[in-house]
Parts: structure tokens; sequence; C-alpha cells
């Protein structure tokens, strides 16, 4: 009978960094691809999809990878290296997002803010003085935003990749061993 092994969070983390950068460099693709495109339109929605793939697909590789180098994958071990792959890439998406609006490009942010304010103007029934309010909110805290949202779309197309894969992938040995 085979005897589970623990969980090894430091071995899980350097699959996870090599893995969370590559899928970081998908995201930072993908915004680089659709930054001057307007989001509604066709080719930057196909983008949006293939980009959420190419994230699917590197969870799914990384998975399967560990899986065949170290000859285990516990639903646990997935779930975790998963989850770290999807902070990392957040992580890595936020920096250069951020880098690109306020150091190499600080007037496509102005660009960026203008455009919305003007899609705030042309509400029914927003009086001028909460446009500007809103305005001030989301400059103030434009790189929470692009954190929160850059962490909410990795962790949900990594831990649901993720999830799904451990659950497949997981050792039959370990299973059939606890019945």
């Amino acid at each position: 009978m085979n005897q589970s092994q623990p969980v090894l969070y430091g071995e899980l983390f350097k699959w996870a960094l090599n893995y969370g950068l590559f899928m970081g460099l998908i995201g930072v693709t993908g915004f680089f691809f659709t930054n001057s495109m307007d989001p509604q339109s066709w080719p930057a929605r196909i983008i949006s999809w293939l980009t959420y793939m190419g994230a699917a697909f590197v969870v799914y590789f990384a998975l399967k990878n560990y899986k065949q180098a170290t000859g285990n994958l516990t639903f646990t071990q997935g779930f975790v290296l998963a989850f770290f792959i999807s902070v990392i890439s957040a992580i890595a998406i936020t920096a250069v997002v951020l880098l690109y609006y306020y150091v190499l490009n600080p007037e496509a942010l102005e660009k960026l803010f203008v455009k919305q304010e003007e899609r705030l103007k042309l509400q029914e029934g927003i009086t001028p003085e909460k446009v500007q309010s809103t305005m001030e909110l989301t400059r103030k805290f434009f790189p929470y935003l692009i954190f929160a949202g850059s962490m909410a779309g990795q962790l949900f197309i990594g831990l649901l990749t993720g999830m799904a894969t451990a659950f497949i992938l997981r050792d039959q040995e370990t299973i059939a061993a606890k019945r």
C-alpha cells in the first residue's frame, strides 16, 4: 500500500514560477494585441478567448508535466500548483500593465480615462459632479482595479482548469488505496 506523500510547497512553487511566468506572458501578449482595439469588436473578442485558452493549456501542461516528472499528482498538489501559477501570472500581468500605463505610455492611460469619462457623460441621470467624483476614484484606485481584475481572471481560469485537470490526472493508486 502506498503512503501518500506530503505536499512539498517549495517544489510546487518552483514549477509554478516557470509556468506562471509563461501564463503571464500569454496574458500580457493578449493585452498588447487588444489594447488598441475596441473591446466589443470581434477581433478583440477572439484574441481574448485565445488568450484564455492559452492560459488554460499552460495550467493543463504544468500539471501533466509535474505528474510525469514526479510520478505522483494528488488533487491537492494539482490545486495548489494551479493556484500558485494563477497568482504568479496575475502579478506578472499587473506589473507589466502598470509599467506600460504609468512609465512607458502615460498618454494611453490618459486616453483611457478620457474615454471612460465620455462614456459616463453619455449615461442618463448622471450629474457632472457624479462623473467627476467617479473619475477621481477611478484614477486613484486604477492600479488596484487592474490587480483585482488580473487576479480574478487568472484565478478563475487557473483554478477551473487546475481542478478539472487534477481530478482527471490524480493518482488512481492513491484513490484505490483509500478504499
